[in-house]
């Protein structure tokens, strides 16, 4: 087993500088019982890259990154033909990068929010919690400037607080219908003189253990060095006509950074023994010389060309002591083998629309709406933190059926359809013998939209359709089928999606507070709700989960009566059975409502329930597994083989008892298999989670940029409602480099191409809010 963890202990950093210090000024030491765990070049394209911060042009969304809380999306002031956003709330918050503290002139533009009426508007404005001064605005936009004194700034990030006399909303004030509460409109903040922007670190494309920092740039890496790890750096020298140092620093969480070393002569090279046991943020910064400006020119004849002054590195890694996998590890590890069972048995794909695992009772809920799918938990194996790769269905059930995660099909948008190079589950089973039907009811996974590969029978009902009569098209093929080859039957229902109108005797029965008229027009509720046109009420609310409950019960009637429409026909005990939801569904946890929308819990834990043939019943399984294992898993309990390029694992290991990775911890960054992603680019800019152990980050994806992060402590905060990612920026930053690296890691990403949408498709997916 590698010793280079990427994980979390507790040891204080490495103190002595002096030693460090002098350690980097010799050549590496031979590489004697260790080996390269870590290159920081070939990970350069993961790296958290910073570069000093210049100007901030607050509508630009490529500068999104930057502002940190209290700010609207950037927005376009036609008469000034310039983009700005809104400061919103009691206080904007901004991120300045520094490579060296100094002391610099602030100038920052905007205009306050005007109103008949408003009094005047004041920012205070506050550098790393230390008060710099308040601005005093006048109607219209407006320029001011102060000074930030050296001794109130850091190297690396700083943190610029605007906090506002006051912000209202034109919702409170009968100007429309924002409900935003806005202060002022800022359209730039510049730090310093005004210069060109520093250029980021590069690759040396012939050789990717080469990079190159220009001056006034970072790049950092989260890692977890082992006992007796080192870094160790073969060359590095400094470019252009500009000299600086390389100077080096290890952060623990809740820490302030601590300077291991500078690197001041060129063409050396340098080994630096590394503290165990903690997650550290290691950063390299390379630091012109005072008062120099980047030069032009290149000196070295055997330099990569480069336009401006920084440093290069060669072979910079981490090295560590190699060591092999130890017994109880090793007898941990279950074999990838199926069950004892039938070598081809029928597959029932049951999947229920919009189910969170949080609504039955097999997950904990409290009203007994779903004793069918109970009882069949306690005959099967629940897995209690199954998580969903999409919070939207096309998406969610192209990773179901390809074994790949969203960003790699690339089936995210509202028109794209699932490429025919994917190859699916109902193609892989039928190259094997196997009949392969499905009675669908959503319209995003019409024949139009790609959804039809490698079925023999493909029958979509129409959104209208329940799970009863679903069920009973499931009946007549049963009753009609006489072929002896083992079967794959798909069944997706689409009871629990909105809108919520339960058949009327159930309705009553789980809802009986609520009107038929109500429940009719649930879909223009929710709508409502959504765009702020009516107010939620804790009624309302409860009157809307009430018709998702019953909706529910519903379907839990449907799955009942189909598995005892299989047992009827000999069917049942022999087959592999799976009940899954591609997503769950919002109820305000966060603000919004149905789904699409976020990537927070209530989205993305579904319920998934496997029944095996000849597997051990009653098993609940707490490791977290998600969409993408359940076809690596048919595959491996088929006996098929599993493509490496399949992104899931089989979960045959799990069902057998074994765990390569306990829930609680972090695991090695060679094993990624306790990691569960998930991805959203429905609308608007792209959103991608991670969740490792107790941990989960969310972020925004902008020009090709991690912005906005969210992270919870799932462990204290299962519903996710304090943003911990300001206090823990280590750990926000290791698991920020854990998605760069899913981002960069496929091979090949199939193309979206557009889906087709004939007349009754499109009234479908109108009818269920996809279209308007």
């Amino acid at each position: 087993m590698r010793r280079f963890l990427w994980g979390s202990w507790s040891v204080g950093l490495v103190a002595s500088g002096l030693v460090l210090m002098l350690l980097m000024s010799c050549r590496p030491k031979p590489a004697t019982g260790l080996e390269k765990v870590f290159d920081l070049g070939a990970e350069l394209a993961t790296a958290e890259v910073e570069t000093e911060v210049r100007s901030i042009d607050f509508g630009d969304s490529s500068h999104r990154r930057h502002l940190v809380a209290g700010w609207s999306r950037g927005e376009l002031d036609q008469g000034r033909n310039r983009s700005f956003a809104w400061g919103i709330g009691d206080v904007s918050v901004v991120e300045l990068h520094l490579l060296t503290p100094r002391t610099l002139e602030l100038t920052l533009e905007g205009r306050p929010f005007d109103y008949p009426g408003a009094q005047p508007q004041a920012v205070t404005v506050a550098v790393n919690d230390q008060r710099l001064g308040d601005l005093e605005f006048g109607p219209g936009l407006s320029t001011h400037r102060m000074k930030i004194s050296r001794e109130y700034l850091a190297a690396g990030a700083n943190r610029l607080d605007l906090i506002y006399r006051w912000s209202r909303s034109p919702r409170e004030l009968s100007q429309g219908g924002d409900r935003r509460s806005l202060a002022v409109a800022w359209y730039m903040v510049r730090v310093g003189a005004e210069g060109a922007a520093v250029p980021s670190p590069s690759p040396d494309l012939e050789n990717p253990t080469r990079f190159f920092l220009p001056f006034g740039s970072e790049v950092a890496y989260h890692v977890a060095p082992s006992s007796g790890s080192e870094l160790r750096i073969e060359r590095w020298s400094t470019r252009g006509a500009v000299r600086g140092t390389l100077e080096l620093t290890l952060q623990a969480e809740a820490q302030p950074a601590q300077r291991l070393g500078v690197l001041a002569r060129s063409g050396r090279g340098a080994t630096l023994p590394l503290p165990a046991g903690n997650l550290f943020r290691l950063a390299l910064r390379a630091i012109p010389e005072p008062q120099a400006k980047t030069g032009l020119e290149q000196t070295d004849e055997d330099a990569p060309e480069i336009s401006v002054s920084g440093v290069m590195l060669d072979g910079a890694a981490i090295w560590a002591p190699a060591e092999e996998l130890d017994a109880e590890t090793a007898t941990s590890i279950s074999p990838e083998t199926a069950p004892p069972g039938p070598q081809r048995p029928n597959v029932v794909l049951y999947v229920i629309d919009t189910l969170r695992a949080d609504h039955l009772g097999c997950y904990g809920y409290d009203r007994p709406l779903s004793p069918r799918l109970d009882a069949f938990a306690e005959q099967a194996v629940l897995f209690e933190r199954a998580v969903a790769q999409s919070s939207w269905t096309r998406s969610s059930m192209a990773s179901i059926f390809t074994g790949l995660w969203p960003y790699t099909h690339a089936t995210n948008r509202r028109s794209e359809r699932l490429s025919e190079a994917a190859q699916t589950l109902p193609e892989r089973l039928q190259a094997v013998g196997y009949q392969t039907v499905a009675f669908i009811t959503n319209p995003n996974l019409t024949a139009g939209f790609g959804f039809d590969q490698g079925f023999d029978h493909f029958d979509y009902l129409g959104e209208e359709a329940t799970s009863a009569d679903v069920h009973q098209r499931v009946v007549d093929w049963l009753a009609a089928r006489d072929d002896e080859d083992p079967f794959l039957l798909y069944v997706h229902t689409l009871d629990p999606h909105a809108p919520y109108i339960p058949p009327t005797d159930v309705r009553e029965r789980w809802a009986p507070q609520v009107s038929a008229a109500t429940a009719a027009h649930s879909m223009q509720l929710v709508d409502d709700l959504q765009a702020g046109r009516i107010e939620v009420s804790d009624a309302l609310l409860a009157d809307l989960e009430a018709l998702y409950d019953a909706e529910i019960a519903a379907n839990d009637t449907s799955f009942g009566a189909l598995i005892d429409e299989l047992t009827a026909h000999e069917l049942y005990d022999e087959a592999l059975v799976i009940v899954v939801s591609d997503h769950g569904e919002e109820f305000h946890e966060h603000g919004n409502w149905q789904h699409g929308r976020a990537l927070h819990n209530e989205s993305i834990n579904v319920p998934l329930i496997l029944k095996l043939p000849g597997m051990q019943s009653g098993q609940r399984i707490v490791q977290r597994v998600q969409h993408i294992d359940l076809l690596p898993t048919l595959l491996a309990t088929l006996g098929l083989e599993i493509e490496p390029t399949l992104e899931g694992r089989s979960l045959l290991p799990l069902l057998r008892g074994g765990s390569t990775v306990p829930p609680s911890t972090i695991v090695p960054a060679s094993d990624p298999t306790a990691r569960v992603f998930s991805y959203l680019h429905l609308d608007g800019a792209a959103r991608v989670s991670v969740q490792e152990g107790n941990w989960k980050l969310i972020q925004q994806i902008e020009h090709g940029q991690l912005v906005w992060p969210r992270l919870y402590d799932l462990a204290t905060d299962p519903t996710e409602l304090e943003n911990l990612a300001d206090r823990y920026p280590v750990r926000t930053g290791y698991l920020a480099a854990v998605i760069r690296r899913k981002l960069a890691a496929p091979d090949v990403r199939l193309e979206a191409a557009d889906g087709v949408i004939d007349e009754g498709v499109k009234k479908s997916l109108q009818a269920l809010g996809y279209l308007d």
